[in-house]
């Protein structure tokens, strides 16, 4: 069952996501990787709305806070995680300026 799930999850990537590049240290992983942009959400004490970045990826690649992602949008700080259901992780972004 898990196994289907995980096919649902890369088949959503596959047809949403972009090709991009996971940086970790010095390694750089190929996946898809689908950013929202502006996405609306709560502030931490629900007094505010903000939007962000939101970045999804692959769960297999195990991305943790810090890692990077080059995308055709920009490159990314994975900021903090939002969710993680194991087959999809999805990070608040922070776009990096070069």
């Amino acid at each position: 069952m898990l196994r289907a799930f995980e096919r649902m999850g890369q088949g959503v990537l596959y047809h949403l996501g972009e090709n991009s590049l996971l940086v970790r240290g010095t390694e750089q992983l190929p996946c898809r990787v689908n950013v929202e942009h502006d996405v609306a959400m709560a502030g931490p004490y629900d007094d505010a709305m903000l939007t962000r970045d939101v970045v999804s990826l692959p769960g297999h690649f195990l991305a943790k806070v810090g890692d990077e992602v080059i995308h055709p949008d920009g490159r990314y700080r994975l900021d903090g995680v939002l969710a993680n259901n194991g087959v999809i992780h999805r990070f608040v972004g922070m776009k990096l300026t070069i």
